[in-house]
């Protein structure tokens, strides 16, 4: 998620496909249509949404995956799948 009260060090990496129509979202995570790594969820991420989780203070994630399979796969993945929000 794009900070504005810090300076970007990195590039933002875009997630492939078509963002989620907002009228229609899909069931379960509403990113599971074009995260590479729903197939690791044993259909989980198709059925339930995820719970908004805190990792790291004030950087919360909703994904199935634990924080370390996501490190672990993020190694071979180009851009992640998983849902972050900065606090509001």
């Amino acid at each position: 998620m794009l900070r504005l009260d810090e300076e970007r060090t990195e590039r933002l990496k875009p997630i492939a496909g078509t963002p989620p129509s907002l009228i229609n979202v899909p069931p379960g995570c509403a990113f599971h249509p074009r995260c590479q790594y729903a197939t690791r969820t044993g259909g989980l991420s198709e059925t339930a949404v995820p719970l908004l989780r805190e990792v790291n203070p004030g950087h919360l994630v909703a994904c199935h995956l634990t924080a370390d399979q996501r490190r672990e796969l993020h190694g071979t993945a180009t851009a992640s799948g998983t849902r972050t929000r900065e606090t509001a």
